[in-house]
């Protein structure tokens, strides 16, 4: 009886510590496998995930959903994995879960919900500021139940390898992508310096139309590379009912359609509904189905340049920014004259110009981007036009 009762205990402990072992043993085969060993979705730890290249609203759709906290899902992106000096890529963002009008993030380095780290050379260019700017919408603005867009540009004003990383609101890592600069050509945008304002007048019996009495005038200073402006604040509503800004009842957003391309740095077509012509030296935009800022328009257009067919580079530098505030006007028709100075293109009288125009929200600069500035209006929205040739008298 008592060896019976030794021979059971004796057992015991061995199927004890077998089962000790056998759970070590299934622990050490979680860790090593991202806990595929417990029937755990890979999704439940992404570290180290790379950041897939995606190019139609389709490729980033089909995306897993990464957990970002919060009771919010997230699907990632890439525009791509190089990009010419000058130029960049767009990093995307696809939320569902999170009502960003509830509790925005605004500041630097964040998309969306999401914190953005970006290094070159082992130095930080851009980093998530903690302190961000809260900002509660009340009454009807939501977006509560929505799937929505953010995008945040990585620009590449210097040749090398660009590391990013992306985390979710606590520091954890969900992804991460090395991307490069490539040896091909980009021909850059350069800003124009406003030299004297436009005029409005109010135009009778109405309340707040207003018309151009005088088109403002701007000039070449063939200084600065200037590249679309966007932000990783700015959202838009891919599915579901938003009321947004003075839209009481809002409204219901359509899926796109899943073959569409995913919006790019700079539009790679123009606008058919932007056209821009040249007369005596006025400059006029014209968009008939969508309104234009038609004020301070150098905030708001960028170009690039030919000289007898040759891309114009412009040096680096910053522009100088003219003084004064700005009042918003909007119209169907935007009108500047264009005091050109050839020798600031490095051209002659005789030679062939030729320009092509951005049209933005807001511009920044691409060359040693300043991490400070904020502008509300740099939601990516950028509109390209028409090329427009110009012979120097």
């Amino acid at each position: 009886m008592v060896y019976d009762a030794y021979e059971r205990l004796q057992v015991r402990r061995r199927c004890a510590i077998s089962a000790v072992v056998l759970l070590i043993r299934l622990m050490l085969m979680g860790a090593l496998l991202g806990g595929y060993a417990f029937g755990m979705s890979p999704k439940a730890d992404p570290s180290g995930w790379e950041l897939p290249v995606v190019r139609t609203w389709g490729d980033l759709m089909n995306q897993p959903p990464l957990d970002a906290g919060e009771g919010i899902t997230v699907r990632l992106g890439i525009s791509g994995t190089h990009a010419p000096l000058n130029y960049g890529v767009l990093v995307y963002c696809l939320t569902d879960g999170y009502d960003f009008l509830k509790l925005p993030k605004i500041a630097r380095g964040w998309m969306g919900p999401l914190q953005m780290t970006v290094r070159r050379g082992g130095k930080t260019i851009v980093g998530a500021d903690t302190n961000l700017f809260g900002l509660s919408y009340k009454g009807w603005n939501t977006t509560r139940g929505c799937t929505l867009l953010f995008a945040y540009p990585v620009l590449m004003d210097a040749r090398g390898r660009y590391e990013i990383t992306i985390s979710d609101q606590s520091g954890r890592l969900l992804a991460h992508r090395v991307i490069a600069t490539d040896k091909s050509f980009y021909h850059p945008w350069t800003p124009f310096l406003l030299e004297e304002e436009s005029e409005w007048e109010r135009v009778p019996n109405t309340d707040w139309d207003f018309r151009q009495t005088k088109p403002a005038v701007l000039s070449v200073p063939g200084i600065g590379i200037a590249i679309n402006g966007w932000s990783g604040d700015v959202f838009e509503v891919v599915t579901g009912h938003a009321a947004l800004g003075y839209d009481f009842f809002g409204k219901d957003y359509t899926p796109p359609d899943l073959a569409s391309p995913l919006p790019q740095l700079v539009p790679e077509s123009p606008d058919r509904d932007l056209k821009v012509s040249w007369r005596d030296g006025l400059i006029t935009i014209k968009s008939e189905k969508t309104e234009m800022q038609c004020s301070r328009p150098d905030r708001r257009l960028v170009a690039r340049w030919w000289v007898n067919g040759k891309p114009f580079i412009p040096r680096p530098g910053r522009t100088p920014e003219f003084g004064g505030g700005e009042v918003g006007h909007a119209g169907s028709r935007l009108d500047f004259r264009l005091n050109l100075d050839p020798a600031k293109l490095s051209a002659r009288p005789g030679d062939k110009v030729a320009v092509q125009l951005l049209l933005c929200d807001a511009w920044g600069y691409a060359e040693n981007a300043d991490p400070n500035i904020m502008n509300a209006f740099r939601d990516g929205k950028a509109r390209l036009a028409n090329k427009l040739e110009i012979t120097i008298p």
